[in-house]
């Protein structure tokens, strides 16, 4: 069972990925906006997810059925990795951020289909530590990082 910031953290995610689309769409225009567009989906799915399972059903609005809103939490993993993958690989092409930063992006969707198969009889609290690391580890590099246009040119003063 989620925790309310177990649940806002997976709205949060995927919305801080877009804060790579700035740097990324001048080199990649195309591939940049549909990564962003990806990046959306978990968002708004997670928070349906959150919004319906955690606090409509509860209140009585809706009923206990399961309807669509049971996809949410599918819909919102799958996108979550095809955006952190589609991030990757504009970041490797654009060669704006460190390419540190585009190996750690296509790592964490790379690992999903190990999660599935043989490391399935992993518990369950590892994954959330993996991706914690990944997610602190994509921070570190980004504040290490010198992204161009990222600092203000500041003019030199004249000389007299």
């Amino acid at each position: 069972m989620d925790t309310t910031f177990a649940a806002l953290g997976k709205v949060l995610v995927p919305l801080g990925l877009l804060g790579l689309y700035p740097a990324l769409v001048e080199r990649r225009p195309y591939l940049s906006r549909a990564a962003a567009v990806v990046a959306v989906i978990p968002a708004a799915c997670w928070s349906l997810a959150f919004v319906g399972g955690g606090i409509l059903e509860p209140a009585g609005i809706l009923d206990g059925a399961p309807g669509p809103l049971a996809l949410a939490p599918f819909v919102g993993f799958i996108g979550l990795y095809v955006a952190f993958a589609l991030f990757g690989i504009a970041s490797l092409l654009a060669d704006v951020h460190p390419r540190a930063l585009a190996v750690l992006l296509l790592v964490y969707p790379a690992m999903f289909p190990l999660w599935m198969t043989v490391l399935s009889g992993v518990p369950d609290f590892v994954s959330g530590v993996y991706a914690v690391v990944i997610f602190a580890a994509i921070g570190v590099v980004l504040w290490n990082a010198d992204v161009a246009g990222a600092e203000p040119e500041v003019p030199a003063e004249p000389t007299a």
